[in-house]
């Protein structure tokens, strides 16, 4: 053998190395850039499934401590637990029935909206009074099988999150039911549930990703038999893993052989390819259920596997690794000169797409983010995110030492709006004050939908009686919406307020109970009209 083919053949041999390692680490590359976007993919997920579970425990309990509120239902659960310490069998189904006849009418109302899946009524010592999800189920102490009772039977206060409990699982509220005549006195206890489904498909609406809540098939044993024989159906249950919800059930089953065997306390993610082909990034995390106020924090309830459909990514890669193939056998000076284009190539495209893919994973984040913090009707801010805007106000107030006006408006009879023309000419009409209220704010202002029909706004550098005259002009403007609205239109309506100014002294408590009751003097007095707190009355 000639040298020269000797040479040949080593620098051949050389290159052909140098080749395969070549393509090799652009494989790797593109393989930590794909593990890279779908980790951030895995966290947004992640984020958006925690924000969406904090909103429904929100909202769960603020309708929970709503009802808690209602002055029929304080009395027949008072009136229930004397009929049950008299052990009066009787009177007691009666006052149940009258119970479920008060609530049974908007039950059906709050499931439809809100997407409720149970309603409860518990005596102070945990005792079911009424179910009206399951009104033939009561009688039974229910502490003994839920934390969040026994917090809020000793605590007396609000407590919400997941537990499983013997009738039921999934996100739910408690509030106590204080006596009217004496708030310090627990005379019952008021329970919400939903179930996770329906805040899963908002997170990410798209077939390309979805969530599913998984239980130890251990966990669900204090459930009673019939509520988990229907709950958890056979095609519900793989391995060690039940499937409480999902937005995608059918692809769920599929990713189960690849989960965990146990709950981790940790957040993982990993690559995985199902039958077809596909790929997907599949991250789990663990699912906190309730922990008490006191005592040790409660271990994971179970799990939270999110996925996201990665085929784009991967085949990306893939073929970046075929075209690097096909380069190489082209020749060997060739393939070094086409090998640094390729990879120069397909380093900008993939960077193109993780930079992609990252603005839509931000972009889902801040739309998750954006909920968090407006009313979905009006689009006005919350009653959380006005707390933490009404703070900023309040400094911004104290350090430039400029007045801070506080106004609560609520609409005139707007349960008749309800009932005569109906719930869609309801949203109508609280989409149109709110519109109103947008297009006279300032840009300083802070415009909030603070729960129904009632409404709050903070208006920095601004006194009470500015802040008169501004509510005076939205009057007017609603005064002549009234006068020229067409017939079918959102029917005519009012609305009074009332205002107060901050003092030294003040806290928000104490300006929205100021401003509070200047409009329940307005109410006094007949409507349709705007009070001024005195100035010198600050409530504590």
């Amino acid at each position: 053998m000639q040298r020269s083919t000797k040479i040949v053949l080593l620098v051949s041999a050389v290159l052909s190395l140098s080749e395969a390692g070549l393509v090799w680490a652009n494989r790797q590359a593109a393989l930590r850039r794909v593990e890279q976007v779908v980790h951030e993919r895995g966290d947004t997920l992640r984020e958006g499934f925690l924000i969406a579970k904090a909103t429904t425990e929100m909202q769960l309990s603020a309708i929970a401590n709503f009802i808690a509120g209602v002055e029929d239902v304080k009395r027949h659960l008072d009136s229930g637990q004397t009929a049950r310490q008299r052990q009066d069998a009787t009177a007691a189904e009666a006052i149940r029935q009258q119970l479920q006849g008060i609530v049974g009418r908007r039950w059906h109302d709050l499931q439809f909206r809100f997407l409720l899946r149970q309603l409860a009524f518990y005596l102070p010592d945990g005792t079911a009074f009424l179910r009206s999800d399951q009104p033939y189920r009561h009688g039974d102490n229910a502490t003994g099988h839920s934390a969040m009772l026994r917090e809020v039977s000793a605590q007396s206060h609000v407590v919400s999150g997941f537990e499983i409990g013997r009738w039921s699982t999934g996100l739910s509220a408690i509030s106590p039911v204080f006596d009217s005549g004496d708030d310090r006195r627990m005379v019952g206890m008021v329970e919400l549930g939903t179930s996770f489904d329906p805040m899963l498909v908002p997170i990410c609406p798209t077939a390309e990703c979805g969530l599913a809540i998984l239980l130890e098939r251990g966990a669900i044993a204090s459930l009673s038999t019939q509520v988990r024989d229907t709950q958890f159906s056979p095609d519900r249950v793989a391995g060690p893993w039940v499937m409480e919800a999902s937005s995608n059930p059918a692809l769920t089953r599929r990713f189960l052989p690849n989960l965990p065997q146990r709950i981790s306390t940790d957040t993982e993610t990993r690559l995985i390819r199902v039958e077809g082909g596909r790929w997907f990034g599949l991250t789990t995390f663990p699912l906190d259920g309730f922990s008490p106020s006191t005592g040790d924090r409660a271990p994971p309830a179970g799990m939270v596997a999110a996925w996201q459909d990665a085929s784009d990514l991967m085949g990306a890669a893939q073929q970046d690794v075929k075209e690097s193939i096909l380069m190489a056998v082209a020749g060997f000076l060739a393939v070094l000169v086409l090998l640094i284009t390729s990879v120069r190539l397909a380093t900008r495209r993939l960077e193109t797409e993780i930079a992609e893919a990252t603005a839509e994973s931000r972009s889902l984040l801040d739309q998750v983010s954006a909920m968090a913090e407006r009313d979905p009707l009006t689009g006005l801010y919350n009653r959380r995110s006005f707390d933490t805007r009404m703070a900023e106000a309040c400094a911004g107030a104290e350090r430039d030492n400029v007045p801070l006006s506080l106004a609560i408006i609520d609409l005139d009879h707007f349960k008749s709006i309800n009932d005569t023309y109906g719930h869609c000419a309801g949203d109508n009409v609280i989409a149109l004050i709110a519109a109103l209220l947008h297009d006279m704010a300032r840009a300083t202002d802070v415009v909030c939908r603070w729960g129904g029909e009632e409404f709050v706004l903070a208006l920095p550098a601004t006194a009470d009686r500015q802040a008169l005259v501004m509510l005076e002009r939205l009057r007017s403007c609603l005064a002549e919406h009234n006068a020229t609205a067409a017939e079918g239109s959102t029917p005519p309506f009012t609305f009074s307020a009332g205002i107060c100014q901050r003092q030294a002294g003040d806290s928000l408590d104490t300006l929205l109970k100021r401003a509070d009751r200047a409009l329940y003097r307005a109410k006094e007095q007949g409507r349709d009209r705007i009070e001024i707190a005195a100035s010198d009355q600050i409530m504590v």
